[in-house]
């Protein structure tokens, strides 16, 4: 795509578009292919002018990971924040070294006052004779904080859960929506699977006699699914019970059928009365509203300190002059976006960036967090209205696997499943001859998703072995995708004739 872009007539100059990758690996790779593809085309073509620019253009060009491209506005627009230009940045191993002392010092302010909350915390929370679980608790919630745009926003967000234990709003209240959805989500997937064992029971080597037990948990599973209410939910659970599985002696039964119908069974039953019934679902509603309230001095306390321990480390890594990679993303988001009481405005620095870059790329978009798309929005021409938008992403929410590290997937599916497929954009097309200009005015009402189905990098009979796991794991409740047939994986190349020449000798059959 690149290529195209710069190369064209019209198109856009290489140090125009912002290309996010994952590491410097990648970024550096990807400017060494289009070097090579550049001299390559030169080489064809010695005197084109248009090459010539690119190859000049590309040593400058913003291909490079998040923090990097955050490094470069700082630097640039440092007045805007009022930073200190000879600011250094200061390794993994210095910031622990920082965090500690920080750490050190605050706890034992904390210890020597009288706030009585405090030890309330400490009881409820820590364990042993040190502080490592206090500790622990509060870095976690540091670092969570400083994936969101706005840290201290995330706060006093996080406590509304406990501000809304009131009877009358309990519904509404995120803790026990959350429970409620993974609940439900939970009895979907094994709705799934109980048609499954329905249909195995019936089969001619079934396990027949386990048919009415299977029956009746099934129907105490659709009667869940059709709850509305949290209320509802725990009343029906609490009311489950179980059918004794029947017995046959008939040797025409498949062993591994019986085996499989009686696991599966054995694991929901289980679930319902070790995990709900037995821990999550034990107290009335308006108890466990009670203690949510009960929490609530301990909560804010948590919350109080990890906020506090934020707002001491910036105090200390802005009189030390130091800043790590998530200050290059914070600073460069201040530089960019003011918050207001009217919500987002962008600056002035906003606006000239994303006059100046054509289009902004990002690979491995699945792995985004949130504050980096607010970055990459606000230089974007598609932050004020969607029929300019010029950010082309690249990602498989399959392969997103550093939720640990504050990857937000969500960003990702949010936009695929809103984006219009570009093979119904063409199929829509009413005038074929015209399809080119038909297409041009459409993309100012969609914005396109193109799968990309196509797999170059395994045999079929390995995709195949995938497919079949995947369709079984995956569903669109757990993962956030449904393996369907636009998510399988197709083999993008015809290995038949190698396989022609390979000494089947050589294998050793298990």
């Amino acid at each position: 795509r690149i290529i195209r872009k710069i190369t064209a007539e019209d198109g856009t100059d290489v140090d125009r578009m912002v290309v996010v990758t994952f590491t410097k690996a990648a970024a550096a790779e990807m400017k060494q292919r289009i070097r090579e593809t550049l001299d390559a085309m030169l080489q064809e073509n010695p005197g084109n002018e248009r090459l010539i620019r690119q190859m000049t253009l590309i040593h400058n060009a913003p291909i490079t990971t998040i923090d990097s491209f955050c490094l470069n506005i700082v630097r640039n627009y440092f007045t805007d924040i009022e930073l200190d230009p000879g600011f250094r940045i200061a390794d993994e191993g210095v910031m622990k070294l920082l965090e500690n002392d920080v750490m050190e010092e605050m706890l034992e302010e904390y210890y020597a006052s009288e706030n009585q909350a405090f030890f309330d915390f400490v009881d409820a929370y820590g364990t042993g004779s040190d502080d490592t679980k206090i500790v622990d608790i509060i870095l976690k919630l540091y670092r969570f904080a400083r994936s969101y745009p706005w840290p201290e926003e995330w706060f006093k967000d996080c406590l509304s859960i406990y501000r809304q234990a009131d009877i009358d709003t309990a519904e509404q209240n995120a803790a026990i929506g959350y429970l409620f959805d993974t609940v439900r989500r939970r009895f979907k997937d094994y709705d799934r699977q109980y048609e499954k064992l329905e249909n195995i029971c019936n089969e001619p080597d079934g396990p027949l006699m386990y048919a009415a037990a299977v029956q009746s948990d099934h129907a105490g599973i659709r009667q869940i699914l059709d709850t509305q209410s949290y209320e509802e939910l725990v009343r029906k659970v609490r009311l489950l019970s179980f059918e004794t599985l029947g017995r046959s002696r008939s040797k025409d039964i498949s062993e591994v059928k019986k085996a499989a119908v009686k696991q599966i069974r054995d694991e929901y039953k289980a679930y319902v009365t070790k995990t709900l019934q037995a821990k999550l679902f034990t107290k009335e509603f308006a108890n466990l509203l009670e203690d949510i309230r009960e929490n609530k001095p301990a909560v804010e306390m948590m919350m109080t300190l990890a906020q506090d321990f934020y707002r001491r480390m910036d105090t200390e890594k802005r009189e030390r002059n130091v800043i790590d990679f998530n200050d290059m993303e914070h600073m460069a988001l201040n530089i960019l976006v003011k918050k207001t009481e009217n919500g987002m405005e962008y600056t002035k620095a906003a606006d000239d960036l994303s006059a100046y870059y054509e289009e902004i790329l990002i690979d491995e978009y699945q792995d985004s967090n949130m504050l980096q798309e607010a970055i990459l929005t606000a230089v974007s021409r598609g932050k004020y209205d969607a029929v300019h938008n010029n950010m082309y992403m690249v990602g498989d929410v399959k392969q997103s696997i550093y939720r640990f590290r504050m990857a937000r997937p969500q960003l990702f599916m949010g936009k695929y499943n809103s984006y219009t497929d570009f093979k119904e954009i063409i199929n829509g097309v009413a005038d074929t001859k015209s399809i080119e200009n038909d297409i041009k005015d459409t993309k100012a009402e969609y914005c396109e998703r193109i799968e990309l189905q196509a797999n170059f990098r395994s045999r079929k009979n390995v995709l195949d072995c995938t497919n079949d796991v995947f369709k079984r794991v995956m569903n669109k409740d757990y993962t956030g995708v449904s393996y369907d047939d636009n998510s399988m994986l197709n083999a993008g190349l015809d290995y038949s004739e190698n396989d022609k020449n390979i000494n089947k000798d050589s294998f050793i059959t298990f």
